[in-house]
């Protein structure tokens, strides 16, 4: 009863910010893969594994025992969207050719697996 109890209103709604953002990032993704006719039900975020994820990663925000979970893990979120975007530009430079949208698609679902299946490992590690 003690995690309960320590359930506060901050973390609830760093959950409900977090499940928002998700939501919004599947969202555009999905919008993506029916841009390029691809069957999602063929896609690695469809997994049951990914839905794990971003479950757990909601549960975890409910019981951290710091502050402050969500906004790091933002800031985690802003380095590897950078990170992302110095390599797609890398590349295309290197092979001195324009990203076309099958090449966006697969570096937003790269990106978004490394995001949720991340979230849940930085999540426990910051509760332990």
């Amino acid at each position: 009863m003690e995690s309960l109890s320590n359930i506060r209103r901050e973390k609830v709604l760093a959950a409900f910010i977090f499940s928002l953002t998700t939501w919004a990032l599947l969202y555009l993704w999905l919008y993506l893969v029916h841009a390029i006719d691809e069957k999602v039900a063929s896609t690695t975020l469809s997994s049951p594994l990914v839905d794990a994820s971003i479950t757990f990663s909601v549960l975890a925000f409910i019981f951290q025992k710091k502050p402050g979970a969500l906004r790091e893990l933002a800031i985690i979120v802003f380095w590897l969207v950078l990170i992302f975007i110095y390599s797609i530009v890398v590349f295309n430079i290197l092979l001195n050719i324009t990203p076309g949208i099958y090449d966006i698609v697969f570096y937003y679902e790269c990106f978004l697996l490394i995001v949720f299946c991340g979230s849940p490992v930085y999540l426990l590690m910051r509760m332990i």
